[in-house]
């Protein structure tokens, strides 16, 4: 909880004043520098093992690295995926690859040949994702057959989109395309949290023209991508986007409710696919009513069915994060969602 007296103090500010419930105190914080945490002994349960945790800021990655190879630091947050083969092998390293819960998939905006679901479907059976997770993201990621991530409650698996060129070919005759069309591609560039973003987009414009599809990679900065994949439909540069949601919660709803119901179509959601189908919006929020957990599973497998069907997106995979620490340290507990990472239970073997 937050306290309202610092809501209204701050507003929108960021908090500075820290209070905390932890096994850890608050020391000191140099903006852009350091964040220091000391053992609460006074703490009310287990005593963390590890005295003092300093959480230095290193923005570059080259130099992250460096800094735990020579032992100056215990543990890196988000390493670059190619690194991961070089730190496998250093025996000074442990590497922690945690599935997390953030699924990544190719938005297809409803409009010109991508209204067509034939067409959407040719698209996920143009795309290796199995060959994209090995050669692009180093094994970082988990093939989607599901619009959720496996571990979520409510998943359920779908027929594999497998890689058949020859069938999305097919698919695009039937449509009405047999000799493709042109689409612009909208992807991040780093700082994002997801792994090698460019290098996925230019893999996935070199599948997409084997069967006939062109497309003009478009990029910016962070808050340009951002305002870029929520401005209204009819406002589009884009007809494709790479994106990836990862909700807090390991729960099919929230996943479901964000991206495909007909409310959560930007500007006033971020359902970057414009997906609206009634019956799905139905199911979706009668399971979110339904206190019985297997009737709750099922109606989440027949929204994901037709989902599945319709294919909003081309479906990747579920990623992994990239961590690495001394080999030394043990204990680490990292959330699902790969942006929480404890301490508590560390020690130094």
């Amino acid at each position: 909880m937050t306290s309202l007296d610092v809501i209204k103090r701050f507003g929108n500010q960021t908090i500075t004043e820290v209070v905390g419930t932890g096994p850890y105190k608050f020391v000191s914080w140099e903006k852009g520098r350091k964040v220091v945490l000391e053992r609460f002994d006074d703490y009310w349960g287990q005593k963390p093992a590890i005295k003092r945790i300093e959480w230095l800021i290193i923005p570059e990655a080259s130099t992250r690295i460096a800094a735990l190879l020579s032992g100056d630091v215990d543990f890196i947050y988000a390493a670059p995926a190619p690194d991961l083969p070089r730190l496998s092998n250093d025996p000074r390293v442990k590497i922690i690859t945690p599935v997390s819960n953030l699924i990544m998939f190719i938005a297809l905006a409803p409009k010109g040949p991508l209204a067509d679901p034939r067409v959407r479907q040719a698209l996920n059976y143009a795309v290796d994702k199995k060959a994209i997770i090995d050669s692009v993201l180093y094994g970082l990621g988990i093939p989607a057959d599901s619009p959720i991530p496996p571990h979520f409650f409510g998943y359920a698996k779908m027929p594999y989109y497998e890689y058949d060129p020859e069938k999305a070919k097919r698919l695009l005759a039937e449509a009405g395309y047999p000799d493709g069309f042109k689409i612009v591609l909208l992807h991040s560039v780093g700082g994002s949290g997801y792994v090698q973003d460019k290098q996925q987009a230019e893999a996935l414009q070199a599948y997409l023209s084997k069967i006939g599809i062109q497309v003009e990679l478009k990029t910016g900065d962070w808050p340009y991508y951002i305002a870029s994949l929520l401005k209204p439909t009819d406002q589009l540069e884009w007809d494709a986007a790479l994106v990836g949601v990862g909700p807090p919660v390991s729960e099919a709803y929230f996943t479901l409710n964000s991206q495909f119901t007909c409310a959560q179509i930007p500007p006033k959601g971020i359902n970057t696919a414009r997906y609206c189908n009634p019956k799905v919006d139905e199911l979706i929020n009668l399971a979110s009513k339904e206190l019985n957990e297997n009737k709750r599973a099922e109606l989440y497998r027949q929204a994901i069915e037709i989902i599945w069907r319709d294919a909003p997106w081309i479906f990747l995979y579920t990623q992994k994060q990239f961590f690495a620490s001394s080999s030394t340290l043990e204990g680490i507990f990292v959330y699902p969602s790969g942006l929480q990472i404890y301490f508590q239970f560390a020690y130094f073997k």
